[in-house]
């Protein structure tokens, strides 16, 4: 049988190897807040956005250990949004970050590996748009979390609240 790590995409195992991560499928998803080695939290750029635009989420990891850690990478990070009537839908980015493609999809090329260093004590802070992971098209709350991965396998945030507004209308000129 082929394990996870024999299987990871080119890219994928140098930044897994980099960061000094075992093989993460295998391991169980832990709450953020019980890692003895980072401390993770998310933040939407806006609690409220409109329809259309997309809602930015932020995600800071700040190094609780004595060494620089490197964090980043292809298979680093995930994220999952749920409404009030459950998930909405996925693109095929989030697929592929998830590991969850339709029947005929194959995985993504990996293309920008980006590893950051960040040193004892030091914090480095991350942003992504939605829209590239979910279509939000409809109004509604939402949440969102995210998982990243670290030595002690993925690590999940507790879920942060957004709400998409539906537009209003479009203000009529006046005639006169």
């Amino acid at each position: 049988m082929k394990s996870f790590c024999s299987s990871i995409r080119p890219g994928a195992a140098a930044a897994v190897s980099i960061l000094g991560c075992l093989c993460l499928a295998a391991q169980s998803v832990i709450p953020a807040h019980m890692s003895n080695t980072v401390f993770v939290t998310t933040a939407m750029e806006k609690e409220r956005v409109q329809v259309g635009e997309s809602p930015k989420v932020f995600v800071t990891i700040k190094n609780l250990t004595d060494h620089a850690i490197y964090v980043g990478g292809c298979d680093s990070v995930r994220f999952y949004v749920q409404g009030e009537k459950g998930e909405p839908p996925t693109t095929r980015i989030e697929r592929d970050f998830t590991g969850r493609l339709n029947p005929g999809e194959a995985p993504l090329p990996c293309t920008a590996v980006v590893i950051q260093q960040i040193n004892p004590g030091g914090s480095y802070t991350s942003s992504a748009e939605l829209k590239y992971f979910y279509d939000l098209s409809l109004p509604g709350k939402y949440a969102v979390y995210v998982e990243v991965t670290s030595p002690e396998g993925w690590l999940r945030t507790d879920p942060v609240q957004f709400e998409i507004l539906a537009k209003g209308p479009t203000p009529q000129k006046d005639s006169h």
